[in-house]
């Protein structure tokens, strides 16, 4: 159809823009900030027409245009909007709400209205409004709006609330995106909103024709009252069984599904979708993302895994069709969609890959994780991404998958994802020793380039006996950063007894202090390597030196009950020692009294108590010695073991000695 041509007489406007707003300070600016980025490409006005506003709205509004007009208020929104589309001056009219901001994507839209030879083929358009249902999950689901058409004198929006226009064709459709935040179930304003402005105006509208299945959906969507929302979803299901078109009854069968399935009312839900899916109609419309990842929701709620998995399958299936432009996408106009969103179909994603993890097909886990853009992941999302790779690897064993997916996340050149990866890695070669030959020779052998491949290459090596003191020398110059991934490197190091002193002298105390639990965690033999390795005196005794020692020291002692009695009075020893030193080398051993290490660091303060235990011991002092034991102890209960082994050697040798 194609009305009468208005005449106009804003001589090369081309769009005019309408926007109602009351009281929408908190969302305006950054409508009209988004949409100026759009306007300042194109020949266009604004008009806002302001309908009560008690706030800032209009000072804002002001910001962006001169035409700023007042409307009273008589509960009627395509009086509001018509009021303003009067003063419209443009070739097309398009409207938007203040709590939607476009897309930083607008080029579809600025090409076609730059395009007299494209925009004159047309008489409506349609874009995406994309409404935020939950701030906290992110929940989102599409409707295509019908908000641009030719300006004719036949224009006029219909409706007291939802107005609309009249839908010309041709229609033409565009993938813009408006983000529209006012829907969030979670606002209490829009809860507020809904129930007390929208709904009464619904149901009036609903009196004088209750056979309309377009108003009974929206009166579904405003009510927060739940039986009155299902009494007006038995009523919208008895108005499918009549005739009519096959977009309002979708959208009736829709909400009903989805108020069920919400409800945890399964079988009324499954009764609904089966009336959908006999629908022959329905077999190309792009409802059918709603409808198959809503199945696949319900079989998950009954823990029945291999339904879900199909119709996971078949949402994917559709989404790809929807994708590529082969689902008709008229039931859109009046059914919100879920499952179009890249957001929504990657939350979707994570759902079915939950499900082949019930049923333990981790093949098809790889699979799907081999999908995601991982740059686009956020840092909790790639931390649950490489959750699920871990149990991938843990059931396939397949390292070489390992291998590929820390090549790409290098390939993004993001250092808190590297650092992640470099975790995971490294603490499957820490849990799974069985495994740790085929994990290393998998990684040695894989071809990618990056530092954890060459130290498996390095572990391969000294596996196989060959001697690796140059490559470790080699090796170690190379990261920046030791955070993760890297125990293994310093391990060696301490095996073979090379000169650590550069790495302590540069890197964060802390960073390398926390290699020594999964030193300890990896190996069984860690208190003997580093007993060996400390009394060796491998490193200049700085300060430095000295405190990484005696972290080294310490988890040793906490690791030692694999040692035997001799080598655990050696390494007890060495660690008192080195521990004694150290304090006395950062504090005044004359300011150092009973009545002020209570502010020490617990570690310090045992070593306090047994430099003074030992110095008893030298002198002959048996109770001291015992008494400074005890109270070393106290503050430090971890090194129980090692005060015990003291108590027990001093009453063995007394009793030899009253023997």
């Amino acid at each position: 159809m194609k009305a009468n041509v208005k005449k106009h007489t804003g001589d090369g406007i081309v769009l005019s823009i309408g926007m109602i707003v009351k009281n929408e300070e908190k969302h305006l600016d950054n409508c009209l900030s988004a949409l100026k980025k759009f306007m300042d490409q194109i020949s266009c006005e604004l008009i806002i027409v302001d309908t009560g506003s008690t706030d800032r709205t209009k000072e804002i509004a002001y910001k962006y245009t001169d035409q700023v007009y007042d409307f009273e208020w008589i509960d009627d929104f395509s009086a509001a909007r018509n009021f303003g589309l009067e003063k419209a001056k443009g070739k097309w009219f398009m409207f938007l709400d203040a709590d939607e901001y476009l897309d930083e994507d607008c080029s579809q839209l600025v090409t076609f209205f730059q395009h007299p030879e494209v925009y004159e083929k047309y008489n409506s358009g349609t874009y995406i409004v994309r409404s935020y249902l939950n701030s906290e999950t992110g929940e989102t689901c599409d409707f295509q709006a019908v908000r641009i058409v030719r300006l004719t004198d036949a224009i006029s929006f219909e409706g007291k609330i939802h107005e609309c226009v009249p839908c010309y064709i041709p229609v033409i459709n565009f993938d813009t995106v408006f983000h529209h935040h006012g829907y969030s179930a979670n606002d209490p304003y829009y809860l507020q909103k809904r129930n007390e402005r929208n709904l009464p105006l619904l149901l009036e509208e609903f009196e004088q024709d209750p056979e309309n299945g377009d108003i009974v959906a929206m009166i579904i969507d405003s009510c927060v009252d739940r039986e009155k929302k299902q009494t007006f979803i038995e009523l919208g299901l008895k108005l499918c069984e009549l005739p009519r078109n096959g977009r309002i009854r979708n959208a009736l069968l829709v909400r009903a599904f989805r108020f069920y399935l919400e409800e945890g009312l399964f079988e009324q839900a499954e009764e609904v979708a089966d009336i959908y899916f006999a629908i022959e109609a329905n077999k190309d419309s792009v409802t059918l993302l709603h409808m198959h990842q809503g199945k696949a929701t319900l079989y998950m709620q009954r823990h029945e895994f291999e339904q879900a998995a199909d119709e996971f399958n078949n949402y994917f299936a559709v989404y790809n069709d929807y994708k590529s432009g082969k689902l008709d996408t008229w039931d859109m106009r009046a059914v919100p969609v879920y499952g179009c969103s890249d957001y929504e179909h990657e939350q979707i994603r994570w759902r079915y890959i939950s499900v082949l993890s019930q049923l333990k097909r981790f093949d098809k886990v790889a699979h799907q994780l081999e999908q995601f853009d991982i740059a686009a992941l956020s840092f909790d999302s790639f931390r649950s991404y490489l959750a699920s790779w871990r149990e991938v690897l843990h059931d396939t064993k397949d390292y070489k998958k390992a291998a590929q997916l820390y090549e790409r996340v290098l390939c993004l050149a993001d250092e808190s994802k590297t650092e992640l990866v470099l975790y995971m890695l490294e603490q499957y070669y820490q849990n799974h020793i069985l495994e740790r030959e085929d994990f290393v020779r998998a990684l040695a052998d894989s071809g990618v380039d990056g530092l954890y491949i060459e130290l498996m290459q390095i572990v391969k090596a000294e596996m196989a006996g060959e001697d690796v003191t140059a490559r470790l020398y080699q090796f170690l110059s190379k990261p920046t950063s030791w955070k993760e991934g890297y125990t293994e490197a310093i391990y060696l190091c301490l095996k073979y007894g090379l000169d650590l002193s550069s790495l302590v002298a540069t890197q964060n105390y802390q960073v390398l202090r926390s290699h020594f639990p999964k030193m300890a965690m990896m190996h069984t033999d860690y208190s003997k390597q580093v007993l060996w390795y400390c009394r060796r005196n491998v490193l200049p005794m700085t300060l430095r030196a000295l405190s990484w020692t005696v972290s080294a020291l310490e988890t040793a002692v906490l690791s030692s009950r694999t040692l035997y009695a001799d080598g655990r009075n050696q390494l007890y020893d060495l660690f008192v020692c080195t521990l004694s030193d150290y304090i006395n080398n950062i504090y005044n051993p004359e300011l150092l009294n009973e009545d002020d290490i209570a502010v020490l660091p617990e570690l310090h303060q045992f070593g306090y108590y047994m430099t003074l235990a030992f110095q008893a011991r030298n002198q002959g002092d048996g109770l001291a010695y015992i008494r400074n034991l005890r109270k070393a102890v106290a503050c430090c209960e971890p090194m129980k073991d090692l005060v015990s082994f003291y108590q027990t050697q001093f009453a063995d040798a007394l009793k030899q000695k009253q023997s």
